[in-house]
């Protein structure tokens, strides 16, 4: 298991889609383990604001470990029936190692 503890962050940024605000107090821990035999990442982020927050709440993510290989395939196929497609959901494919794809774990597992 791998756990990451962020503390330290000021309160201009956000920590999902929705902009939810925090102060400067913002306390984060991911835990990041695979699980399944290997075949799944999950990660379970607890996020702590005292002054945002009544209380610290969890958000469990877990992401589907796909073949690189397999992608890059994909990503051939793409590329070669279609020239219409756009470049950036091209890079999309292969730039995710997960079926749900996430900015975070995409460079965890190899």
């Amino acid at each position: 298991m791998l756990v990451v503890d962020t503390i330290g962050l000021n309160d201009k940024t956000f920590f999902d889609n929705y902009h939810t605000p925090h102060t400067d107090k913002l306390h984060v821990t991911e835990r990041w383990r695979l699980i399944e035999d290997g075949k799944k990442l999950e990660i379970l982020m607890t996020i702590d604001d005292s002054d945002t927050f009544n209380q610290p709440w969890q958000a469990p993510r877990q992401y589907d470990r796909v073949n690189r290989k397999v992608l890059l395939l994909m990503y051939r196929l793409i590329a070669a029936t279609s020239s219409r497609r756009k470049p950036a959901v091209r890079r999309r494919l292969i730039g995710s190692p997960y079926a749900l794809g996430s900015s975070l774990a995409q460079r965890s597992l190899r």
